[in-house]
């Protein structure tokens, strides 16, 4: 049976998860809502799965919290449990020793399975999820559409920096000041989830140049 500690700021969230992963194969043996709490519920080589729920603006915490589980519980197997998708972050998690991602928005039966194999010592990203990460890091690109994610004008900016075109011209193209083509340039490259220097690439691979 997957001993397994749940950690999630929300009571509401805690409590759900108690339904959904209740069963002969797993056994919740704590719960947190904070971090000192969570830190008290860490036995070192206690072969426990730890569940982290966080919410979308909480990345650098995840991140922190999972690097300061594994430096209490070297052997800890921990599983994230997030409303971000975006490959880059979701990499970051990983590169901090979190063994598993699921989204908040996925089946039960998609987070029972990837509790379970994670608790067993394997890898567990949700379906799809995996082929981002991957994309993402063999081409610095992701499968997220710019027309979904961005206004009209960000996605006109991001087109002309796509193609190369100097601020100073995309500001008198569109009668805005440069700053401001600066400013969207930085709230694109966050929607898209991407470096600067991959706008052309990514505006290819979309087919919008």
């Amino acid at each position: 049976m997957a001993q397994i500690v749940v950690f999630d700021p929300h009571v509401a969230v805690r409590a759900g998860l108690r339904v959904l992963l209740g069963g002969p194969d797993i056994q919740i043996v704590a719960e947190a809502g904070s971090q000192d709490e969570l830190f008290g519920t860490i036995t070192a080589g206690s072969q426990r799965a730890y569940v982290l729920g966080f919410s979308v603006s909480a990345v650098p915490e995840c991140v922190a919290m999972t690097e300061a589980v594994l430096q209490r519980d070297g052997d800890a197997q921990i599983l994230v449990y997030a409303t971000y998708e975006a490959p880059e972050l979701v990499s970051e998690i990983y590169e901090a020793g979190a063994k598993g991602y699921v989204l908040k928005t996925a089946e039960p039966e998609v987070l029972r399975s990837g509790v379970l194999r994670v608790a067993e010592g394997e890898h567990y990203f949700m379906p799809g999820m995996a082929d981002q990460i991957a994309l993402y890091h063999t081409t610095g690109i992701t499968q997220q559409h710019p027309r979904t994610l961005l206004s009209p004008e960000e996605l006109k900016i991001f087109i002309m920096l796509a193609n190369k075109m100097p601020i100073p011209d995309i500001a008198g193209s569109l009668s805005i000041s440069e700053k401001s083509v600066r400013n969207r340039a930085v709230t694109i490259r966050h929607k898209l989830s991407i470096s600067r220097e991959n706008f052309t690439k990514h505006a290819r691979y979309h087919k919008l140049i």
